[in-house]
């Protein structure tokens, strides 16, 4: 009866190690499939990395790899995919400024407007220091011909990081169009 209690523990301690050993190198293959799928999307080859990222389980995706799976179905045409993504990831976390700020992009650039504004409007909310929001922000009401909101939101970017030249020529482009030629020529210039 001894020897069967020894070959049990035996065959309990073998399976334990070999447990332990199968997880620790899934983990590790979802750590390289994760780095593999943002390779591919930092070299544009998004179709590759949707496949790589989209492979690993959902409770093994970080914030990073469901914005890099959004932004890759956009960049090959399948916005709905990536407003779903983004919309779900939203709904999940509420406090997560960069998944607003993407799915503004995605609005922005379908020529949603509504619904840019209210994404970087959350933005803003959660990371009031963001400035690539509030020019977005900015680019959107210019779109829609609310020049005084979209010169509102240059300016926020502009006093947040006042170095960027895109941030005040397109608050020059706004004064123009606005009428304010003299003062869109003193940004204008400052931009060069």
């Amino acid at each position: 009866m001894k020897n069967i209690w020894k070959i049990f523990l035996l065959f309990i301690i073998i399976f334990g190690l070999s447990y332990t050993v199968i997880a620790q190198d899934s983990q590790v293959n979802y750590t390289l499939i994760r780095q593999k799928g943002i390779e591919a999307y930092n070299k544009g080859n998004y179709k590759e990395a949707i496949n790589y990222l989209t492979s690993i389980p959902k409770n093994e995706h970080t914030l990073e790899m469901v914005i890099c799976i959004a932004n890759s179905y956009e960049s090959i045409g399948d916005t709905r995919s990536a407003v779903i993504l983004l919309e779900s990831l939203n709904k999940r976390n509420i406090n997560n400024y960069s998944a607003f700020y993407n799915l503004g992009n995605i609005y922005l650039k379908a020529k949603v407007y509504k619904n840019a504004i209210e994404s970087y409007k959350t933005c803003t909310k959660l990371n009031s220091k963001f400035a690539p929001a509030y020019y977005n922000l900015g680019i959107t009401y210019y779109e829609i011909k609310d020049y005084n909101k979209a010169l509102f939101n240059f300016e926020k970017a502009m006093r947040l990081n006042p170095s960027n030249k895109d941030y005040i020529y397109n608050a020059g482009v706004c004064l123009e169009a606005m009428g304010n030629i003299k003062e869109a020529n003193e940004y204008f210039k400052k931009a060069k």
